[in-house]
């Protein structure tokens, strides 16, 4: 499965040691191809953020994560499939595009805080100085979130049929 991204370099000249960078991970955008935030005009909402990030010297890739806007299947809150697209796209970055140092954050909301944690647990393969991570919100309990969904939905009213939905 191949895994895409966005990559945006500030205006200007490099500070001495190269520009940092930073993973901008996104929150919850939807599991079609469309939804990837590189297929947006906006990064997934993010334009602001990431602008600020560009002004103030920082590379920016957002990871739309593996399967969302490319072939494959988006495995939605994967811990590994989220960190192992962070890790690539900050190896990418470092690897074309000039003027980058070894440094690197990343920064999440929601999804993308979950992502944050992933890559965080396993920013050293990424062979880089990880200088640490911003989750906020991030989805966390996911037994118990999306287990509550699921006895929501079975326990629902009977349908317009009649029909009972299916019980836990």
């Amino acid at each position: 499965t191949t895994a895409t991204a966005v990559v945006l370099v500030p205006n200007g000249r490099a500070p001495a040691g190269g520009w940092p960078i930073v993973v901008w991970a996104h929150g919850t955008v939807g599991v079609a191809d469309k939804c990837a935030p590189s297929a947006s005009t906006n990064l997934g909402g993010a334009d602001s953020l990431i602008a600020n990030l560009l002004i103030n010297g920082y590379v920016v890739v957002a990871p739309d994560y593996e399967g969302l806007g490319s072939d494959g299947i988006h495995p939605f809150l994967n811990a590994n499939s989220e960190g192992e697209s962070i890790i690539h796209a900050v190896k990418a970055v470092k690897s074309f595009v000039a003027n980058t140092s070894g440094d690197w954050m990343v920064v999440g909301h929601s999804q993308g805080g979950h992502a944050a944690i992933a890559a965080a647990e396993r920013a050293n393969e990424a062979g880089l100085n990880f200088k640490g991570a911003i989750a906020y919100a991030p989805a966390s309990n996911l037994d118990s979130i999306l287990g509550g969904g699921y006895r929501q939905v079975a326990n629902a009213l009977p349908t317009a049929a009649g029909i009972s939905t299916a019980k836990a």
